[in-house]
């Protein structure tokens, strides 16, 4: 007779179970990522740009990445498709132009902030103003470095964000900022900016975990699709609701050039103007000095949405609050259309927001006496 096989204590048997347990729900965690198994939520998801860029975001393709703060960023490393016949690419500091090292004594640094006008969207690099500021600094004798911090799609509140991840770590003795050609008008489709940045720089807590944990985990999509089939739910009817309330609010929008339009804008006027003052009391705590740019654009689309010229006027308006040099590229732009000697359009830009050659041209030609400028009155003060 075969005797008893003794009996394994509870806490092994507890050990056992649970081992067990977890390992058949990891083996059905792989199986349905191997089967590209997704159940998400029927809700969409947050807009952190827009629903094509987001989509892009999400995927981890195009120019850039999310960020916390920034909301997203150029991605280094990442291939500039206006520079691909250079083999341009995204540096390692994360935006574009050449890697800059420790600071040179002797030579001016420039740090640009600014939207897809400042990036140079469109264009090579060396075609950027940015490049062509370094260029005509360089042959009038004052040596600078002028870095690219400009990126697509960027607002001032995203411009702040930037100052303080990136602006600040590189030391600029000027700082130029150019903002309010399109992007602040715009509506915010969920939350303005500023609110947004904040929200997303917050701590997620237990919520947010939880939240990520039902968009990661596999077993919880098909817990969820489980529960929605025995509710006999429609999913994609749910989103296409969803997806209506988005569409509805997008042609209440349409209106959003109008200076009395009653929506929430990405960045407002008032938010803008206080923006500008926020963006000059970081950038003079630093030691560096702030200008400011007032960007052009094609007069048709400021007949269209008559709220843009109120930016620029925001911009001049701040420049003699602050005391701060200013160039007005808009007017150099309009005066240059009706000259002498009178120019097309087309000939300074590529499209009716973005500068070619000769338009980022333009706005180098206007900038750099004003940092000329400013590199003497360091020179002065040095030798003090």
């Amino acid at each position: 007779m075969d005797a008893p096989r003794p009996k394994l204590p509870w806490p092994r048997k507890l050990g056992l179970c649970a081992a067990s347990t977890l390992a058949a729900l990891g083996g059905l965690e792989l199986l349905l990522r191997l089967t590209s198994f997704t159940h998400f939520p029927a809700i969409l998801p947050p807009i952190v740009w827009n629903d094509d860029e987001d989509r892009n975001l999400r995927k981890k393709l195009g120019m850039f990445v999310e960020d916390p703060a920034q909301l997203w960023v150029p991605k280094p490393g990442v291939e500039v498709p206006y520079g691909s016949a250079e083999g341009e690419r995204i540096n390692s500091q994360g935006f574009r132009g050449p890697e800059r090292g420790e600071r040179r004594p002797g030579v001016l640094r420039v740090f640009a902030l600014g939207d897809s006008s400042t990036f140079g969207m469109g264009v090579p690099y060396p075609d950027t103003w940015c490049a062509q500021l370094e260029a005509q600094l360089a042959r009038e004798g004052v040596q600078a470095e002028v870095l690219d911090g400009g990126v697509i799609g960027f607002t001032i509140d995203q411009g702040l964000e930037r100052w303080e991840a990136l602006g600040r770590s590189l030391h600029p003795d000027v700082v130029v900022a150019a903002f309010g050609a399109i992007n602040e008008h715009l509506w915010c489709q969920t939350l303005p900016d500023r609110p947004k940045i904040d929200e997303r720089k917050r701590p997620k807590g237990l919520a947010g975990f939880l939240l990520d944990c039902r968009y990661q985990v596999r077993l919880l999509h098909l817990s969820g699709w489980v529960l929605d089939t025995a509710r006999g739910e429609d999913r994609e009817a749910m989103r296409e609701r969803l997806r209506e309330k988005r569409r509805q609010q997008d042609a209440f929008n349409v209106n959003a050039g109008q200076p009395d339009w009653p929506g929430e804008r990405r960045v407002g006027l008032t938010r803008f103007a206080a923006a500008l003052d926020e963006l000059d009391r970081r950038v003079r705590a630093e030691g560096a000095r702030l200008v400011l740019v007032s960007m052009p654009r094609h007069p048709e689309r400021e007949a269209a949405a008559p709220v843009l010229p109120l930016y620029n006027r925001a911009v001049l308006d701040g420049a003699a609050r602050l005391g701060a040099p200013c160039f007005d590229a808009r007017g150099a732009v309009l005066q240059a259309l009706t000259g002498p000697p009178e120019r097309d359009f087309e000939e300074l830009f590529l499209d009716a927001y973005h500068p070619n050659r000769e338009g980022h041209g333009l706005i180098a030609a206007g900038l750099a006496p004003l940092i000329k400028s400013l590199s003497n009155e360091s020179s002065r003060a040095s030798a003090r």
